[in-house]
């Protein structure tokens, strides 16, 4: 390993956690409205993030392919930015491109840690008075939701899930059920107050579907990859399906209404954006209220790119997917490929699926993944 890259790698790492640890801090709890301070601090913190993966950028080498997509997917995301003032999407490219190399467990462990200890400091910050409560009120059930120190209660449910998810991954092959009965417990515990119910049913999911998987020959999961090849393309059918919803839907209908209904009423804000905006291919600000909620109610990662990012955006991220999938398919890296299709599912509930400090698979993309260790015991146990 050369000096340049060595020097890339560790800045990379600093700033994956700094940005981590202090989006999950004053980003997803209420530090963010409570504290114009915080706030302000955040917002110049996103700035600098911003500068210093260019740089990473810049010292990094690339396969022609990979550079290709980096001409194209970056000017796109900057003018996202500078279109919408919505930093996700180009939090996302820069995080996919400046990846390239590192290597995923080591990051992942170091950034486990972080997200335990800034889920503990929100709790605690929360109990003893210095971060207040958003309660919220189920729709269509009446249950009181309690974001306990989270903007939102789906902000608190997230991290759960995200913290469940880098466990899994740092210790596959190794989980015990004590492990297993831990997480899901810590999982139904939260969630009777968070009430998120995306995020927790697919932390049960990931709990007990990587629990099995670890116990079962590679040689046989390779197969059956190779027997659904086209496992691959489940981003564009996620979105296919999404804007299906918008598009095809009619207000007032059986259907549409019993969607709405499974989706919180997220429908009806779908469907408001789309008659109001459309979908585009470029980025478009867009500045109507829907209610009393602001844009971020639109909690579909795909129709949130299609209306409000433009479809070159939603392709992009859909090309990154569909190429993060195919290696980790072609490699064999299960573990892997379970959390990226976790997180794809979890775009159709949620927007926060193309934010870096959500989707932390963004450093599977280039990342270095080993592919020994799945052999290694395999070995060992037959």
């Amino acid at each position: 390993m050369n000096l340049k890259t060595k020097l890339a790698d560790t800045i990379f790492i600093v700033i994956f956690i700094l940005y981590n640890l202090l989006s999950i801090l004053i980003y997803l709890s209420r530090l963010e409205v409570q504290s114009t301070s915080a706030a302000s601090f955040y917002k110049y913190f996103q700035y600098l993030t911003i500068g210093v993966l260019f740089f990473i950028i810049l010292l990094r080498n690339y396969k022609i392919n990979q550079f290709i997509m980096l001409v194209i997917l970056l000017p796109i995301s900057m003018l996202t930015y500078y279109t919408t003032h919505e930093v996700r999407f180009l939090m996302f490219t820069l995080f996919c491109f400046a990846s390239i190399g590192i290597c995923v467990k080591g990051t992942l462990k170091k950034d486990l840690i972080v997200r335990i200890l800034s889920f503990t400091i929100i709790i605690i910050m929360h109990r003893v008075g210095i971060l207040g409560s958003l309660l919220l009120n189920r729709y269509g059930s009446g249950n009181m939701r309690d974001s306990m120190g989270f903007g939102h209660p789906n902000y608190g449910g997230t991290l759960i899930m995200t913290i469940v998810l880098e466990w899994l991954i740092v210790r596959f092959k190794k989980i015990t059920i004590i492990e297993v009965l831990l997480l899901s417990g810590i999982s139904i515990y939260f969630n009777n107050y968070f009430q998120s119910r995306t995020s927790f049913l697919l932390s049960l999911l990931a709990i007990f579907g990587v629990y099995v998987i670890q116990y079962i020959n590679s040689n046989k999961i390779e197969k059956v990859l190779g027997r659904i090849k086209a496992l691959k393309y489940f981003p564009i059918l996620l979105t296919i399906m999404s804007l299906s919803f918008v598009i095809f839907l009619k207000k007032g209908t059986q259907i549409y209404n019993l969607a709405n209904k499974l989706l919180s009423s997220r429908l009806d804000i779908f469907s408001f954006y789309y008659s109001v905006a459309g979908i585009h291919w470029l980025p478009r600000r867009i500045t109507y209220l829907f209610q009393d909620s602001t844009f971020v109610g639109m909690d579909n990662s795909y129709i949130f790119l299609g209306i409000y990012m433009g479809l070159i955006a939603l392709i992009g991220f859909c090309l990154v997917e569909i190429m993060c999938i195919s290696k980790l398919m072609e490699n064999n890296n299960i573990e892997y490929l379970i959390i990226v299709i976790i997180f794809l599912v979890f775009g159709l509930t949620e927007a926060l699926a193309i934010f870096p400090v959500v989707n932390f698979s963004v450093i599977f993309f280039l990342g270095k993944i080993e592919t020994n260790e799945w052999e290694k015991i395999d070995e060992k146990k037959y």
